[in-house]
């Protein structure tokens, strides 16, 4: 976010975009109107003179996209002044804006981007809530935190009854790891392939670890169950448990008590949670959870699934 606002103030004051272009994801849009901005001020010969704009980071919260994160924030633009070769053309008075921010990590440069710029208002209305929440009103009432999971009987079943038990010891392990920052049912139960696991309890693992707190809204389920065992060209033991997610919702809190974010987390998406029968270890083990429905997945893993082998509605 800091260099964020410093590479806006740059491209300001020396009309060199590159490094802000190079911040933004390809996606991004809001990049080019700020290079159209700066352009227009080339044309003009017009220079603007400013402090460096202050900002404060009210709170982070998950996107719809789980690689994508909102920042809520504030910003301060101190006087500025613009000018051009024969002097002074006009002036602006400090304003107070606020903003909310997508940023997705890229793995492949190992650095945050930019992915959108939103809409101002956004950030009002986060920021909002965020005050409501703080002084104590209309606060989200939340679950106490849960026991630690037991796994069922049917864990170590190699059968569509087992990967069923697995997709619901999977939501109370989800659930538990989030709200208490123990990871220790996760850690017998994540594959050592899994790829999705770590992202997904990074915010909440951070939050305790700075001393504060996440509480549930309510507790994760999966309606419209499907299972798929009989998966071709397949030679991992592998299930998929495909149906709608609800994700139980979060309230994170710093080390004050202080709300600092809301995550609502998934309502009635479409996911699939995919498991492999470890022979060693003698159970499933949780391997990814991928959106989508059934066929997307087979189109992306280039195999097919057949018909379910168990159905619950």
């Amino acid at each position: 976010m800091s260099y964020f606002l410093e590479l806006e103030l740059y491209g300001e004051l020396t009309r060199d975009l590159a490094p802000m272009q190079a911040l933004h994801t390809e996606q991004c849009q809001s990049c080019d109107e700020f290079a159209a901005n700066i352009q227009s001020m080339a044309d003009e010969e017009v220079w603007i003179l400013a402090d460096p704009p202050y900002g404060v980071v009210h709170f982070w919260q998950p996107a719809e996209d789980p690689e994508v994160w909102s920042a809520f924030m504030e910003s301060e633009w101190p006087d500025y002044v613009y000018f051009d070769d024969q002097g002074e053309v006009g002036s602006g008075e400090a304003v107070t804006s606020t903003y909310a921010l997508n940023f997705a990590y890229d793995d492949g440069d190992g650095h945050w981007r930019v992915d959108a710029v939103l809409d101002a208002s956004m950030g009002d209305e986060a920021l909002d809530r965020l005050d409501g929440q703080q002084e104590g009103e209309d606060a989200p009432e939340t679950l106490e935190d849960p026991s630690l999971p037991e796994p069922p009987e049917l864990l170590s079943e190699e059968s569509p009854e087992g990967a069923l038990a697995a997709s619901e010891y999977w939501l109370e392990v989800l659930d538990y790891t989030a709200a208490t920052g123990d990871e220790s049912a996760l850690n017998s139960f994540e594959h050592s392939e899994g790829s999705v696991l770590g992202s997904i309890f990074e915010g909440f693992l951070e939050a305790h670890a700075e001393g504060g707190d996440v509480s549930l809204l309510a507790e994760s389920s999966l309606e419209d169950i499907e299972v798929y065992m009989d998966i071709a060209d397949s030679d991992d033991n592998l299930a998929v448990v495909h149906g709608l997610l609800d994700e139980g919702g979060w309230v994170i809190s710093d080390a004050s008590g202080a709300t600092v974010a809301v995550d609502e987390g998934l309502q009635g998406e479409l996911s699939n949670l995919i498991f492999s029968f470890d022979d060693a270890a003698g159970q499933w083990l949780v391997v990814d959870m991928a959106p989508g429905d059934v066929g997307e997945l087979e189109e992306f893993l280039g195999i097919e699934f057949g018909e379910p082998d168990l159905s619950r509605r």
